[in-house]
């Protein structure tokens, strides 16, 4: 069996999962996403089964003393979960992008043979497993993005509340839809060109209606002040512009919220956002949004670019 377990937010966290799935197939071991970390529902409760209609066994609980694991740093800790691994086991390593490799399931060798392995990993490595998935029938005509997509599809449909929220938020509005997602309390997507991109886009289709997705207060009001036909999901957002997650006082619900922004990304016609947020590039992915009709305001910052190449083969 396949462990798979979690760190950072919800677009880390799933498409990660995703490459934790393929993995699984790919190995024919039976996976189990452990979301127990205590992020999105009380420690010790797994979040998977509360969000998404889950094909998965979702307790894997009779392996948390397991010792026969891969990787070995694992044997006897199943239990733990990557935050609290990397904090007790190695400390100082929560921004190393190699950390994953010394405690996480090989995606280079396939050949472990123990009866329990655990993965996790920060971002989505399907790059790191181009040479097992061009030799596999079942993905060898895919794109990446199409194995992400397919994954998702099959594995991480929100249960019926959210998506009843997601049509009620779109119910009756003029298409096409555009979807703007912003996130500013950590990752600070640059509000002009996010701006910008939306005239361009009403210009082409000014019967257009807008669904914004933001963690934050200020640009929820900046936006409303400039253009009239937008549309939110009702959440609090802290004066503070803390983090959602820091502000709540009820995990499951926000995660619910913060499920349901992505989802209703994912039914509208365009996308304005910034391409490294793991979120927003989870609910197109979730949408099929073709690349065509995303706007991505970071698609020419060099730096950036770099940044995410390294990423996907680190």
């Amino acid at each position: 069996m396949l462990i798979i377990k979690a760190k950072a937010g919800l677009g880390n966290r799933i498409l990660s999962a995703v490459t934790g799935l393929v993995l699984a197939d790919l190995t024919h071991r039976t996976p189990f996403i452990d979301w127990r970390d205590g992020t999105y529902a009380p420690e010790g409760v797994n979040s998977y089964p509360l969000l998404f209609e889950s094909r998965l066994a979702t307790d894997c609980s009779a392996y948390d003393m397991a010792e026969d694991v891969h990787p070995a740093v694992w044997s006897g800790k199943v239990r733990l979960h990557p935050n609290h691994f990397v904090e007790v086991f190695f400390p100082g390593h929560h921004s190393d992008p190699f950390i994953y490799r010394r405690t996480a399931a090989s995606l280079g060798k396939l050949d472990f043979d123990t009866p329990v392995a655990v993965f996790w990993s920060y971002l989505p490595k399907l790059a790191r497993l181009r040479r097992h998935l061009a030799r596999d029938s079942r993905f060898a005509r895919e794109t990446q993005s199409e194995t992400l997509s397919r994954y998702l599809r099959t594995y991480f449909q929100p249960v019926a509340d959210v998506k009843i929220r997601a049509e009620a938020l779109l119910a009756g509005l003029p298409r096409p839809i555009i979807g703007v997602h912003v996130r500013y309390t950590d990752l600070k997507t640059p509000l002009d060109p996010i701006r910008n991109a939306i005239r361009r886009q009403l210009r082409s289709v000014p019967e257009a209606s807008i669904f914004l997705a933001t963690d934050n207060l200020h640009v929820e009001r900046q936006l409303r002040k400039e253009f009239s036909r937008i549309v939110l999901h009702p959440k609090l957002l802290p004066e503070s512009g803390e983090a959602l997650f820091l502000h709540s006082s009820g995990v499951i619900e926000e995660a619910k919220n913060a499920l349901t922004d992505m989802w209703t990304l994912a039914q509208c016609d365009r996308l304005v956002h910034a391409a490294r947020s793991t979120f927003s590039r989870t609910g197109a992915l979730m949408g099929g949004i073709p690349e065509c009709r995303q706007i991505d305001v970071d698609r020419y910052n060099p730096k950036i670019r770099a940044k995410l190449l390294f990423q996907r083969y680190a």
